[in-house]
């Protein structure tokens, strides 16, 4: 949203992504601020960074319809595929991209046979808000060829992602774009001030860390973290990320090339929302404000937002047919549940278990990440 009560100085308000479930309260905060926007004659641009709809059980029961047509209901500008966007092979995500009223932005997701963008995707949008041009790059994380089954992506490539990047920063500029906006599937480190000292060569690890990449610090295969890429690519304005689900409160800002990256939390727990300072004559980014004190992050209490109705309406049919399922009593446990640390746990023991007579098998193993949360007794 461009910022109008001061003439020398225009903004965007961003409200970024919501991390793979849908809620009702959070539409409603997106309409409260884009109301607010309207009487101050300020711009919205809603966006979303991958991961849409996998971890949340009216996502994987509706194989992702049911978070496209709540994201049509509160009108997205764009979204970006996430790895998780393939846990239902590649033809469920090509069938959400085509049912979004959106479009799907990737420029370093090729088809492996012709090395031409899937025609799902877009590799990049220009935006115009008030006469200032806001170039929008999306890419998806390359590490979605090691996190995804081989069968879900068959046929797909992802290419680097600071060539990638740098390749359509200077096509978006040479088309007029005033800013670059990289919105992006990968995330800054957990501790900003230990991948700094990291990226920067201050700790005596750095050459083993950032050569082999870590899922801890940097969620990355290999590759780079986001730290690491806006530090690479100069040019870039202002990046939103996401995959780590590392909420910051403010932006981390690039000492040397003045990139703003902005990032929240996972799982529908909060959005981000900054208003982004433009000169309005040099059409250039002079800083941000948060959307409260405490800097970008909303948390969506619901004792404190309350949900909106209207889009609360356009999911209920598909929340009706997953609490229904999930409300059939498959078993009791006498006592609590836990998934402890590495090794064997009762939760693990559990789902194990359960594997093993399923499938009829002589053993079976499940990694400590794939546990996701602790049983009650009940």
């Amino acid at each position: 949203k461009l910022l109008m009560d001061d003439p020398d100085t225009d903004g965007i308000v961003m409200i970024g992504e919501i991390g793979g479930t849908m809620e009702a309260d959070a539409a409603r905060y997106i309409k409260e601020v884009r109301e607010q926007a309207a009487a101050a004659g300020e711009e919205v641009m809603l966006v979303d960074v991958g991961d849409i709809f996998q971890g949340t059980p009216i996502g994987s029961k509706t194989q992702g319809t049911a978070v496209i047509e709540y994201f049509n209901a509160v009108g997205y500008e764009f979204v970006v595929p996430g790895n998780h966007d393939f846990d239902m092979g590649r033809d469920n995500a090509e069938r959400l991209a085509r049912m979004s009223d959106f479009p799907w932005i990737a420029c370093n997701l090729v088809e492996e046979a012709t090395g031409e963008i899937v025609d799902w995707c877009i590799p990049y949008k220009i935006f115009e808000f008030q006469g200032v041009e806001i170039g929008v790059v999306g890419i998806i994380t390359p590490g979605t060829a090691s996190m995804s089954f081989p069968q879900n992506i068959q046929g797909l490539k992802f290419l680097d992602m600071a060539e990638s990047l740098a390749r359509y920063r200077d096509i978006v500029l040479e088309e007029g774009a005033d800013l670059v906006f990289l919105a992006i599937h990968e995330g800054l480190p957990y501790d900003p001030e230990q991948g700094w000292k990291n990226l920067t060569g201050n700790t005596e690890t750095e050459t083993a860390t950032e050569q082999q990449g870590t899922y801890g610090s940097n969620h990355s295969y290999g590759g780079m973290n986001l730290m690491e890429l806006v530090h690479r690519v100069p040019g870039v304005d202002f990046a939103v990320g996401g995959h780590t689900h590392r909420g910051y409160h403010h932006p981390w800002i690039d000492p040397v090339n003045h990139t703003m990256v902005f990032e929240s939390y996972g799982n529908g727990s909060s959005l981000g929302h900054a208003v982004l300072l433009i000169d309005r004559e040099t059409k250039t980014l002079l800083g941000y404000e948060g959307a409260h004190d405490r800097g970008t992050l909303i948390t969506l209490f619901q004792d404190e937002i309350w949900p909106d109705e209207e889009i609360a309406e356009v999911i209920r049919p598909y929340h009706e047919q997953t609490e229904a399922a999930l409300n059939q009593v498959v078993g009791t446990t006498a006592i609590a549940l836990g998934r402890g640390g590495a090794g064997s746990n009762l939760v693990g023991n559990l789902v194990t278990d359960a594997m093993r007579t399923y499938f009829d098998a002589d053993f079976s193993f499940q990694n400590l990440g794939g546990l996701r949360a602790d049983l009650s007794a009940g």
